[in-house]
């Protein structure tokens, strides 16, 4: 029977990933790593990993609400995937977020 787990890392107030993995006899069968910023009031998803539409891959959010789909490589397990999600947003939230921002003040 398939058991979902979900939980929230803060990097300060202003900062959070959110993630959610289901698992089924110890396998990883689907996950979600997205990471959010909150930019003046509002909350904004900057990246997400997870395995909707068919298979691990990475939606990178732009200012104006369109996102841009990366697929992570191929024959890459769920398990694999989950562990590349946390560890990439653990390492790169902040250039994430600057990258956001930049492309928000520009327009």
């Amino acid at each position: 029977m398939p058991v979902t787990v979900r939980w929230a890392v803060t990097y300060g107030p202003n900062d959070r990933v959110e993630v959610r993995v289901v698992r089924e006899d110890g396998a990883t069968i689907d996950f979600s790593v997205q990471y959010l910023a909150r930019i003046g009031e509002s909350w904004y998803p900057i990246v997400r990993f997870d395995t909707a539409h068919g298979g691990p891959h990475m939606d990178v959010a732009s200012p104006d609400g369109t996102s841009v789909r990366i697929d992570l490589a191929p024959g890459l397990g769920y398990r694999q995937a989950f562990d590349m999600a946390l560890t990439d947003i653990s390492r790169q939230w902040q250039h994430y977020r600057e990258e956001f921002e930049r492309r928000m003040s520009h327009g």
